[in-house]
């Protein structure tokens, strides 16, 4: 199955990516440039609906840990990111 995990230069997905990798075909989501090499990684932000819905092409569910956790981050900081983000991907998993 191919999974999607968002936020996969995040503290969370860098234990979690290769305690799975082996398991499924994985599509790694992040806004940063990958740092490595990565099968299939797509940079994109989580606000990008358009963007998300071309990565989820084929995608049978998704890992979202992409996210602001600063616990001082701004509330417009946490906005985009913590809200906006989880609604694209909401309505980019529907379209997809």
């Amino acid at each position: 199955m191919r999974v999607m995990v968002t936020g996969s230069a995040g503290r969370i997905a860098r234990l979690l990516v290769p305690r799975i990798r082996d398991r499924f075909e994985l599509v790694l989501v992040d806004r940063v440039p990958a740092s490595q090499a990565v099968p299939e990684y797509r940079q994109v932000d989580v606000c990008d609906t358009g963007a998300l819905t071309a990565a989820m092409h084929g995608v049978g569910a998704v890992i979202h840990l992409a996210g602001q956790a600063a616990t001082t981050a701004s509330w417009e900081d946490l906005h985009g990111p913590n809200i906006d983000g989880v609604a694209s991907l909401f309505e980019a998993a529907r379209t997809a």
